[in-house]
Order: structure tokens, then sequence, then C-alpha cells
């Protein structure tokens, strides 16, 4: 266990991991948790918590496979992208009304008009 290099080659590997701790930063950033100018610290505390989890797995969980483990990070970024794109495009289509309302054709609404 002297040479950690096996192990860093192993979390690099992991592209479902990476996107997961990219898109949780992101999500950091966005929400004020994380703030401008730490995210590659936040970024690296990730990957020693990853590395930390790959060596712990190779002591104590050997019969887990980091593959399929890999691809459930990768699914859960991308969840986690879709709902992001979800709710970036409801949000666009709201602030669209609200800038076209009232416009004739295109923003017609049947609220505007008065009994």
């Amino acid at each position: 266990m002297s040479d950690l290099n096996p192990y860093v080659v192993l979390l690099s590997s992991m592209v479902g991991f990476g996107s997961l701790v990219s898109i949780l930063v992101s999500v950091g950033k966005k929400i004020g948790f994380i703030k401008d100018g730490t995210a590659q610290w936040w970024v690296l505390g990730f990957n020693i918590l990853g590395l930390a989890l790959v060596i712990s797995r190779q002591i104590f969980f050997p019969f887990v496979d980091l593959g399929e483990l890999d691809k459930g990070f990768g699914l859960v970024a991308q969840l986690v992208n879709i709902a992001l794109v979800l709710v970036a495009t409801f949000g666009g289509s709201k602030l669209g009304y609200s800038i076209l309302r009232g416009m004739p054709l295109i923003g017609f609404s049947h609220t505007l008009k008065k009994p």
C-alpha cells in the first residue's frame, strides 16, 4: 500500500465520479454554498475523498466492482444534469412568456380580457 499510483490512476479513470464531482461543485456554486474562487479546493477535496474511498474499498470491500459503481455515479450526474436543464427550461419559458405577454398573436392571453 506504499504506492498510491495505481489508486490515483483508477480514480482518474472513473469518468462517472468526475462528472458527479463537477455537477456537485456547479450546483454548490449556483446555490451559493461554494463561494467564488474556492471551486478548485472543493474539487480537490472531493477527489481526495474519492481516493480514500477507492483505497478503503480495496482493503475492506474488494468484491465491490468499481466499474458498476462508476456507472452509478455517472447516472446520478446525468439525472442531476437533466433536472437542472428542466428547471432552466421552465424558468426560461416563464421569462419568455412574461416578455411576450400582450403581444398580438404570440402573447395572446384570455386572462387579459376583462369581462
